[in-house]
């Protein structure tokens, strides 16, 4: 419980309270909706392949996207096309964006990361 309310003498009671748990959770259901396709705002075509997600999440984790969306002004209906990479290589961003794993290594993942502005792990 992060806080109680007493309505009856009025008193706010507020508990500290950390949950290690949470922000694995948060992250799978956030891919969850991405993968059925509930609440996206945003798609990304790449070599017609279309990718449905969150602009929220790839502005955190992107300073790229954070820019784009800023300056482009993007909507619910916005659609965004990247060119510079292989559909199957902004699948495996994607996912890690949204999981914090990698399947597989990107070749290029230096630049990719440069690319987007995001920091991959040094292992891959």
């Amino acid at each position: 419980m992060i806080f109680s309310l007493d309505t009856g003498n009025d008193i706010y009671s507020i508990i500290k309270y950390n949950d290690d748990d949470h922000k694995t959770v948060f992250l799978k259901t956030l891919n969850e909706q991405r993968l059925e396709g509930e609440f996206c705002d945003i798609a990304i075509v790449v070599e017609d392949v279309k990718f449905r997600a969150h602009r929220c999440v790839l502005a955190a984790c992107s300073t790229y996207f954070k820019k784009l969306f800023k300056k482009l002004e993007v909507d619910s209906s916005s659609v965004i096309e990247i060119d510079f990479l292989r559909s199957d290589i902004f699948e495996e961003v994607l996912n890690y964006m949204y999981t914090a794993k990698i399947s597989k290594s990107p070749t290029g993942k230096d630049d990719l990361g440069q690319r987007f502005q995001l920091s991959l792990p040094q292992n891959l």
